[in-house]
């Protein structure tokens, strides 16, 4: 979780990557303030040294890195008791997470799914297919939504991944493929949870 904390998950550039560049958000400020930075991401003119593309690549696959560890250590365990299997699959979905972002982000990119053990070990082509990706996708986000549970107990009630956050998101990975059944499926058994409602006034 404290992977999240890092700037390629929440700052401008954050914002930049996935609101700019669809007009959902703007820069804002005046017209000449890091109007560079603007073009790069409202007009898709990108300049491949910029170090807030590389921050954010790094701290993605830094959490990726990061979940892999969890999720080796914990199946070397053999028999993990089932708070350490919600453990696993928290850090599946925080996998899932990384690479969703990173697959609509740039498309083809290398598929680290493995315990880092030398540093040569992630230098790995990119997949030849985004299927690839999606596939790990799929089967952690699948895991996940079959093992968190539904809520948590304070002081983990806000915050903690469960198992209607899963499905959301994988929700969300199938209308990124146009896979309307499956992205309805899923959205459906948010709702049958029954632990979620809109809020009454839009603007809050």
């Amino acid at each position: 979780y404290a992977q999240l904390r890092k700037g390629g998950f929440n700052n401008h550039l954050y914002l930049a990557i996935h609101s700019f560049r669809s007009h959902e958000s703007m820069k804002g400020s005046s017209t000449s303030d890091g109007a560079n930075f603007e073009l790069m991401y409202d007009e898709f003119q990108y300049d491949k040294t910029n170090g807030g593309i590389q921050e954010y690549w790094t701290d993605h696959y830094a959490l990726i890195i990061a979940a892999n560890e969890m999720i080796h250590d914990i199946d070397s365990l053999g028999n993990p008791d089932a708070n350490t299997l919600i453990n696993r699959a928290e850090a599946k979905f925080l996998r899932a997470f990384a690479f969703f972002d990173l697959v609509r982000t740039f498309g083809r990119v290398p598929l680290i799914d493995f315990k880092i053990v030398n540093p040569g070990d992630v230098n790995i082509p990119k997949v030849e297919s985004e299927n690839e990706i999606y596939e790990l996708i799929d089967a952690d986000l699948t895991e996940a939504s079959n093992v968190l549970p539904p809520s948590w107990d304070p002081p983990y009630s806000a915050g903690r991944l469960t198992k209607g956050a899963a499905l959301a998101l994988h929700a969300r990975t199938q209308l990124f493929r146009s896979n309307w059944a499956a992205a309805l499926a899923a959205a459906k058994a948010v709702i049958d949870l029954d632990k979620y409602e809109l809020v009454s006034n839009f603007g809050s």
